[in-house]
């Protein structure tokens, strides 16, 4: 098993150390992780917390090689890209020879989907509607990265008495159009587990993924979104299992930005 989306508290919202996340890894019995921590810019400024402390996370890195794993242990990157900033977040991606690096869209305009105020005077399709307009944006212009990260974001903070899943069908042509340009660009899209307590489902959602695989897309990513040491690997296995049921072949690892192809038999 992999786990390729873990923040430990190098990021502004999570809470575990490194080595602690690796320990209880290792403990439920997954054979590599990679840290994906945070790097968001706040597009409306105030909020300098969100960055990344780079000296900080190599440093933490590095020792934790220099001490050994009893795992496979990668460094990536969780990019909160947005497309008016593309280049700047395009400089950071190459600036660092991380081997992982996620494309999240974690602000639409200057409001965050995390926060209530983002769904104040929408309604639940139109919210969803301007994220994946916001996603279209980015995508078109940034290309440093290699996984769209949790497509379908929103559906984990909606506040709305109303059932949150992303259903394909209400936004097939804007669903398409982010997942042809990530194909078209030769990148990949992540299967996020931490949605699946709200809505019984992955983001992206089971139903997006069986329309990348169909589009031609290839290259999928497991990840817990862990914030906590307890939830690295986090409905994983499950999921391994619900892509081979869907027709997905492989899983990737990464390593300098490269993909590295699983065969999801050998896995589940």
């Amino acid at each position: 098993m992999f786990d390729y989306h873990i923040h430990s508290d190098i990021s502004f919202d999570a809470h575990s150390p490194a080595r602690e996340i690796v320990a209880c890894a290792a403990q439920k019995g997954l054979k590599e992780i990679c840290f994906t921590e945070h790097m968001d810019i706040d597009p409306a400024g105030g909020r300098e917390e969100i960055g990344l402390d780079f000296a900080r996370y190599d440093a933490v890195y590095q020792n934790l090689m220099a001490e050994g794993c009893p795992i496979a242990v990668k460094q990536g990157v969780e990019l909160g890209a947005f497309g008016d900033r593309a280049e700047e977040f395009a400089a950071i991606a190459r600036a660092h020879d991380y081997d992982f690096v996620i494309c999240s869209q974690h602000f639409v305009g200057t409001r965050d989907p995390y926060y209530p105020e983002f769904y104040e005077g929408k309604t639940m399709h139109e919210a969803y509607q301007e994220y994946l307009e916001e996603i279209c944006k980015t995508l078109r212009v940034f290309k440093e990265y290699d996984v769209v990260g949790h497509i379908g974001y929103p559906s984990k903070y909606y506040r709305g008495t109303e059932p949150c899943k992303f259903i394909y069908s209400e936004f097939a042509e804007i669903i398409d159009e982010i997942l042809k340009q990530a194909i078209a660009d030769g990148k990949g899209i992540e299967i996020n587990t931490s949605s699946i307590p709200k809505t019984d489902d992955t983001v992206a959602t089971s139903e997006m993924v069986s329309r990348y695989l169909e589009l031609g897309g290839e290259i999928l990513t497991v990840g817990s979104d862990a914030h906590w040491a307890a939830d690295a690997g986090n409905y994983i296995p499950q999921t391994l299992k619900k892509l081979q049921a869907l027709g997905a072949k492989y899983v990737c690892t990464f390593s300098k930005r490269q993909p590295i192809f699983h065969s999801l038999p050998d896995l589940v």
